[in-house]
């Protein structure tokens, strides 16, 4: 459940945007966002900024909303320069977070990061661009349905079966 307060968040902060009609200013509020993020990761300033948004994840969300414009078209300039600044975020703040997924990690493993988080980019900007489709099949609307549910439980039945099978198998 690591994610649901970054979530969480984010989505409160789009409620406030959209409540307050700030939306279309876009250019505006993801530019201090992504400035901000940016200087977080940089100097972990301001430190007041997790209590708003997660900083650790900003970039991420900024993609979101960049590849929601870019769907419609809404200034691709701005929204692919902006993309660009997010992807490189991403990859340093993939990079550095490594060590907190895999116990000691080597440096190729920060290098596998970086491709996932390039590949995932890259197949967000073509669907979102219209450069690759997904046909639509029953099959996606019975993972989208499982998703969520697999997500908030796979901890615990991962856990359940680790502890099941810990010992029957050779290291």
């Amino acid at each position: 459940y690591w994610t649901l307060l970054a979530e969480l968040k984010f989505y409160f902060c789009v409620f406030l945007l959209l409540q307050f009609k700030l939306f279309k200013h876009f250019k505006v509020w993801l530019s201090v966002w992504l400035a901000a993020a940016t200087f977080h990761y940089f100097t972990g300033q301001p430190f007041f900024m997790g209590y708003f948004i997660t900083p650790h994840y900003s970039s991420f969300f900024i993609a979101g909303v960049l590849f929601h414009l870019l769907h419609h078209r809404i200034d691709t300039v701005y929204t692919k320069a902006a993309l660009v600044i997010s992807l490189a975020l991403s990859c340093a703040r993939g990079y550095q977070q490594v060590p907190g997924f895999i116990n000691n990690p080597e440096t190729i493993d920060g290098f596998v990061a970086i491709g996932c988080i390039c590949l995932f980019y890259l197949l967000f900007y073509f669907i979102s661009t219209g450069k690759a489709s997904l046909t639509p099949k029953p099959i996606y609307l019975t993972l989208g349905f499982i998703s969520y549910p697999l997500y908030l439980i796979h901890a615990r039945a991962g856990r359940a079966i680790i502890d099941k099978f810990y010992g029957s198998t050779p290291d």
